[in-house]
């Protein structure tokens, strides 16, 4: 048996775009022995008093691939799938590589990608120095590096 519920908003948008289509959930109890009908209203932005809410600026993403870092010593042995970030209102742009958590940033996506390579071939450097003193966290991101990366 299934329950049926009318939904009501005080909202423009959703009145226009909607019909009074009932909601039906199958399975639901139902509590025709009490005598009550159950009524759903959703609540609106304007019914809250949002003078004290602060928007946040969002960063448009998307994935790229980079295949080579910038170095005649250096050399990927894959493509490596980076994210890149574009912050609005110029607040600049962020390359990663997630997986080791290298960062690059600048004002562009050029500037970004170039100092997310430098960062990467710091990070091979700095973890192939001294192998035997890296602990578990740092060993894995050394494999990592180390099945991309190869120093010539």
């Amino acid at each position: 048996m299934s329950q049926t519920f009318q939904t009501e908003t005080s909202d423009p948008r959703i009145k226009n775009n909607v019909e009074s289509a009932p909601i039906a959930i199958s399975g639901w109890p139902t509590s025709s022995n009490s005598g009550s009908d159950l009524t759903y209203e959703a609540d609106t932005a304007d019914d809250y008093d949002n003078s004290s809410v602060e928007e946040f600026p969002t960063p448009v993403k998307w994935n790229m691939q980079i295949r080579d870092l910038g170095c005649e010593e250096y050399r990927l042995t894959e493509p490596l799938f980076i994210l890149i970030e574009e912050w609005p209102d110029d607040e600049g742009v962020i390359a990663r590589w997630p997986e080791v958590r290298a960062i690059g940033q600048g004002d562009t996506e050029v500037e970004a990608i170039n100092n997310l390579k430098l960062a990467i071939l710091d990070l091979y450097d700095e973890l192939t120095e001294d192998e035997d003193a890296l602990g578990d966290y740092l060993k894995s991101w050394l494999r990592i590096v180390k099945q991309v990366i190869v120093k010539e």
